[in-house]
């Protein structure tokens, strides 16, 4: 449900405090993020990426950031802006003034 998904994304607010523009942090089924993924690595990264839960992005959630989520089975994005689009697929983005 969606309320339940802010209460989750409301803790990954602190992800992006500090965060440098265009980098992420995924998020792991413990609550933890990785470390800070640089914009080129971040699809390998994804790939790679197992039991992740989240998104945190520095930058405008975009169609791209929506198209990794979704193949990383990923259903919510937190950046630090979304576009006119807030949800594609399976995937809910969240910008940081929603919280």
């Amino acid at each position: 449900c969606e309320a339940h998904s802010l209460t989750w994304v409301k803790e990954w607010a602190s992800h992006l405090e500090g965060l440098k523009k265009n980098n992420a942090v995924i998020i792991l089924e413990d609550g933890s993020g990785t470390d800070p993924i640089g914009a080129r690595a971040l699809a390998t990264a994804m790939a790679e990426a197992e039991g992740a839960t989240g998104l945190v992005f520095a930058g405008k959630v975009n169609d791209r950031i929506f198209e990794l989520a979704s193949g990383a089975g990923i259903e919510n994005v937190l950046g630090t802006s979304v576009g006119g689009v807030t949800r594609k697929g399976n995937v809910q983005a969240y910008s940081s003034e929603d919280l």
